[in-house]
């Protein structure tokens, strides 16, 4: 079963794309704020993660850096999810290694999934 990360420090919206990755069949772990994310993509080795950017003790783009920066995370996929819609933020998650970004809006977590369920077959 491939592991997957979610970072998403709302809890109503992390727990909806918890649920959604574990219809799909996938062993989800689950960050709410960026230092939490890092230690688990350390330790834990997922197969991706789904990473919030606006999130407290460390922005995501701060997250995306590190595992970027470490021989240990370096290839797990990233796919980001934000409120806000692409523009700047779009191009520097890009430019930092992500694979996918995506504005995240209320129930509609088959996005994410399918980008998922692609990433990992």
């Amino acid at each position: 079963m491939k592991k997957v990360l979610i970072v998403e420090d709302e809890t109503p919206i992390r727990n909806e794309y918890v649920q959604a990755a574990r219809r799909a069949g996938f062993d989800v772990i689950e960050a709410s704020d960026g230092e939490a994310a890092i230690n688990l993509a350390m330790n834990e080795a997922p197969d991706a993660m789904v990473l919030d950017i606006i999130l407290p003790k460390k922005h995501g783009f701060d997250v995306l850096k590190e595992i970027r920066a470490d021989d240990r995370t370096r290839a797990i996929p990233v796919i980001v999810m934000s409120n806000l819609a692409g523009g700047d933020n779009e191009t520097k998650a890009m430019s930092l290694g992500a694979q996918a970004y995506i504005v995240k809006t209320p129930g509609q977590t088959q996005p994410v999934i399918d980008w998922l369920l692609n990433k990992l077959k």
